[in-house]
């Protein structure tokens, strides 16, 4: 069971979660339409979405197989595990700045997650996506399990044990032994444990949800260990509850994810993309990007279709006869090829890419407008 941390608001904090992932809630609306009682994590994400913890979107799905990076995994910790917000002056991670809107998470959820170390510097990644073997981290450490004498002979099961971080095989070992985690059996009878694999939504649904019921450091880049006393310090961090946040419009802004949620809707003549509402703070624009070969396509790598500087506006439509800047495809759309679609928030600082759509481009609309 939960108990209650001081300073926290749960009303504010379902709004910072709807803000985040999302405002479908199976107790306010209808279950959403991409899940169905038959699959392995309904129950788990029935749970979540009930709980506040992981919601849904406001088209009525629950996009399960989306990938979580781990910014996402660690504003969901903070969430399941009720770990009161801290407003910080200053970042524990040379890749995360101060005023970045998921660094109050990040450090709050902090003795639950992996970092990585690179020479003298200490990084976070926070866009990259959260993988099996730091979700083990976060569940045992969640639970308080001991790692002192880990049983590493359960590894022994899994072909690739190799491949899991040095610093992470005693929480992997441990969650395995508990049960916490699973393999993966493969079609010739072998099991692997994959601890590199990218976390669906569905995935941190039904992991996280055993939470509630019962050194990632290389100079190549090793995986390490955070913990509670790094890098902190009494004299520049507060505890404050949540709502304090988001007394304006700006601290609104601050706590809404930068990475835009995107969709796309294709019909015989046109394609229109849509994105999600993302954190205004130094933000410039929106990118519309395309890439032919590049499944995860993002400016300035892959150029870009539209430049959209209202940042109110969310939403464009295109079709084969529009001139495409720069990319890998040569500036011409072709009717029947596959083009990958996606929206890079333009940032004074950072350029954040969102999720990617697999398209077939329609047919050109000039034979219509001459008629």
């Amino acid at each position: 069971m939960f108990t209650k941390k001081t300073g926290i608001s749960i009303a504010v904090f379902t709004l910072v979660f709807i803000l985040l992932f999302g405002s479908l809630s199976f107790a306010d609306r209808k279950k959403p339409k991409d899940i169905k009682e038959s699959d392995w994590y309904y129950g788990a994400v029935e749970s979540m979405i009930r709980k506040g913890i992981i919601n849904g979107y406001d088209d009525n799905t629950f996009r399960p197989q989306n990938q979580v990076n781990r910014v996402e995994f660690s504003t969901m910790m903070v969430r399941t595990l009720k770990i009161p917000i801290v407003k910080s002056k200053w970042s524990s991670f040379d890749d995360v700045k101060s005023n970045y809107w998921g660094n109050v998470y990040i450090e709050a959820a902090k003795p639950y997650l992996t970092g990585y170390k690179l020479g003298e510097k200490i990084l976070f990644k926070p866009l990259e996506s959260a993988v099996r073997e730091d979700m083990a981290v976060a569940l045992v450490k969640g639970l308080k399990y001991n790692i002192d004498n880990p049983d590493y002979t359960v590894l022994d099961q899994f072909t690739d044990k190799n491949k899991i971080s040095k610093n992470l095989k005693p929480y992997v070992a441990v969650a395995v032994e508990k049960k916490l985690m699973n393999g993966l059996l493969l079609s010739d009878g072998t099991l692997e444990f994959r601890p590199q694999k990218s976390l669906t939504r569905a995935e941190a649904a039904a992991l996280l949800l055993k939470v509630i019921d019962e050194e990632k450091i290389t100079f190549d880049e090793e995986k390490i260990i955070l913990d509670d006393t790094s890098g902190t310090s009494s004299t520049t961090s507060s505890a404050i509850s949540i709502d304090e946040n988001i007394s304006s419009n700006e601290d609104e802004d601050s706590i809404i994810s930068k990475v835009p949620t995107v969709t796309v809707k294709v019909d015989e003549k046109k394609v229109k993309v849509k994105w999600s509402k993302v954190s205004k703070i130094n933000l410039k624009g929106y990118k519309v990007v395309v890439s032919k070969y590049n499944s995860a396509p993002k400016y300035p790598n892959d150029g870009y279709l539209y430049w959209i500087t209202d940042l109110d506006e969310r939403e464009a439509e295109f079709d084969i006869t529009k001139y495409y800047n720069g990319g890998d495809f040569g500036g011409k759309f072709e009717a029947g090829s596959k083009y990958f679609v996606s929206v890079t928030a333009y940032y004074e600082d950072e350029k954040v890419p969102g999720n990617a759509i697999e398209i077939t481009m329609p047919n050109s609309t000039e034979d219509d407008d001459e008629d």
